[in-house]
């Protein structure tokens, strides 16, 4: 720590001096936020320390917060399965350079190995801790300058170079900027959403944001059901208009539905005053209705005949409806309605829907009206599905910026 802080009072001096810092270094680059697409720019950049002279600024006091968190802890990294459908936004500009990111081999860059649990993949420790270890390294040994507990609130052109101003009125200049502060999700690790202002001072569009891979809240509650987790076929409908179906598990809460499935519906969601959504969920896909109705007149008569289909508290739960006859049974059991009232909102949100549109952003992902200033991760119109889709989206356009970098410069 005592050595960063040396290093970070030298960087503050030759940083803020042109004609000293192009005697050590040929360009300065200010990265702003370490997240998954910061360190991922920092991996690549620093490869070359004869050219590029790095800073990175972090809000938090460590950097890789919401890293640490994903997977449970784990770090799932990325997903197999990784296709365009599984991602809404600006798709068609992005999804070149997220298909042609490959997880392994970035990894291996790092030196972290990795393991493939069914579709996912996790470092071979399971441990985000080992990430971050790597990461920090890295920084440490290519000589990157980190600034933590720095948020970077206002970004101006002055005399062809940025001025970076932080929360303290600290001034920083530098050549080139990356921006790769997040979105406006999980406000516990910094990411609130406050740099889209700065971004729309530059003259940026943002897009309508809303919180993506959410918890749901519903209007019917019972408080018996909570921590009941149950399997199904879930379909999310808009004004009775079906939108999606997605096969999963729920988990009942105290104001609602959590769980995969519900986290995935939820990244349709767009309340409005005209818009009614409804969560039809059928608890026996898995049974035909012939097979059911066999099962429903052997057990008819029993104190509860739910409870040979779904789990105790769902059992007890729909037992108190009227029940007159096969049909009610059926029912109950394949259209359960639940109407959806909101969500939990960005502070439990795990992304944001939404962000810069890449119609401001030449294919390098730098901002056309700007040369030299870029955009990445989770700051552009870009989200994906639960299961590492989002972090293998943050980690591709870091590299893609970094690799842009380093051939214009080269």
């Amino acid at each position: 720590m005592f050595l960063l802080s040396i290093l970070s009072f030298f960087a503050l001096f030759v940083y803020n001096n042109k004609e000293l810092s192009e005697v050590f270094f040929m360009k300065n680059v200010a990265i702003i936020g370490a997240g998954a697409c910061g360190l991922a720019c920092c991996m690549y950049l620093s490869k070359y320390p004869d050219q590029f002279y790095i800073q990175l600024f972090e809000k938090n006091n460590r950097i890789g917060r919401k890293i640490a968190a994903t997977g449970n802890g784990r770090c799932n990294l990325s997903n197999a399965n990784i296709s365009k459908w599984r991602y809404q936004g600006d798709v068609e500009r992005l999804f070149p350079i997220i298909e042609t990111f490959n997880i392994q081999d970035f990894c291996s860059h790092l030196g972290i190995a990795t393991r493939r649990i069914n579709d996912l993949y996790y470092p071979y420790s399971e441990q985000a801790k080992t990430l971050i270890y790597r990461f920090e390294e890295i920084l440490a040994d290519r000589g990157v300058i980190t600034f933590l507990d720095t948020n970077i609130i206002d970004i101006a052109m002055t005399n062809d170079r940025y001025l970076l101003t932080d929360q303290k009125k600290r001034q920083f200049k530098a050549d080139i900027v990356i921006v790769a502060v997040g979105g406006k999700a999980a406000k516990m690790y910094g990411t609130d959403g406050s740099s889209f202002n700065m971004l729309k001072r530059l003259g940026l569009h943002i897009t309508p944001l809303y919180p993506s891979l959410v918890q749901l809240k519903t209007k019917q509650v019972d408080l018996a059901l909570k921590g009941s987790r149950v399997h199904g076929t879930f379909e999310l409908r808009l004004n009775q208009q079906p939108l999606i179906s997605y096969k999963g598990e729920i988990l009942f809460t105290d104001d609602g539905v959590s769980g995969i499935a519900a986290m995935q519906i939820s990244r349709l969601l767009k309340f409005k005053s005209n818009h009614y959504y409804t969560l039809h969920c059928n608890f026996i896909d898995e049974l035909s209705q012939d097979e059911l109705k066999a099962y429903y007149q052997a057990h008819e008569k029993q104190d509860n005949p739910f409870l040979g289909i779904v789990g105790l508290k769902l059992a007890e739960h729909l037992n108190r409806k009227k029940i007159n006859c096969f049909e009610d049974f059926y029912r109950c059991l394949s259209d359960y309605v639940l109407e959806i009232t909101n969500t939990r909102g960005f502070d439990s949100a795990q992304v944001t829907r939404g962000g810069v549109m890449l119609e401001d952003l030449d294919d390098d992902l730098m901002v056309k009206q700007y040369s030299d200033l870029y955009i990445g991760g989770e700051t552009l119109n870009i989200d994906g599905d639960c299961g590492g889709f989002n972090l293998h989206a943050a980690f591709a356009t870091g590299k893609h910026i970094a690799k842009a970098v380093i051939k214009k410069y080269s």
